[in-house]
Formats: C-alpha cells, structure tokens, sequence
C-alpha cells in the first residue's frame, strides 16, 4: 500500500503542516495522483476524494493515538474517517490506497 500522509503541529507561536513518515515508520512515497486530490477536514474528521480508479481511504491519527479508517472509495467518490467515533480528535491523516 501507498500512503501520503499529513501531521499538523500546533505550537504557541503559529502551526506548520509537513510529510511524515507512515505509522508503519516507512518513508512516505506521495503518488503523483495525490496532488489531484481533494481533502476537508475539521477537528475531528478528515475526508478524501481521489481521481483514481484504484481504490483508496481517509485514515485520521487521533489524539489518543489509535488510528481510524474510512471506508474504501474511487473514483471522487469520499472517504471520512472520524476520529469523534472514539471520542478523539484529529491530530494527523493520510490517503491510503489499495
């Protein structure tokens, strides 16, 4: 699996958004497709539509440290994974592909 994956870092003096390595600490590979993608997110929620055919999910790293998935899209269709499912709130994502 492919995965692009996105952490945000709040600090007093202003927030940054960066590429992180995945969960599994393998160096992220971002797939051209990725730049074409379309992302929403909220404090708790993160979605995401996709170009691809192939298939792909918003996963969302909540605060508590467990991982959520959404369901398995294609085709612009978006996935959200919510982080309020277990009471969390969202600390990072990415778009993982099948």
């Amino acid at each position: 699996m492919r995965k692009l994956m996105l952490v945000t870092t709040v600090a007093a003096l202003g927030s940054s958004l960066f590429l992180a390595p995945s969960a599994s600490g393998a160096p992220t590979q971002p797939r051209q497709a990725a730049a074409d993608c379309r992302v929403w997110m909220d404090t708790r929620t993160y979605g995401a539509s996709c170009p691809d055919r192939q298939k792909y999910r918003a996963r969302a790293y909540c605060t508590n440290g467990k991982w959520v998935n959404g369901p398995w899209r294609n085709k612009w269709n978006w996935s959200y994974a919510y982080c309020s499912s277990i009471g969390s709130y969202l600390e990072g994502w990415e778009i993982d592909w099948a």
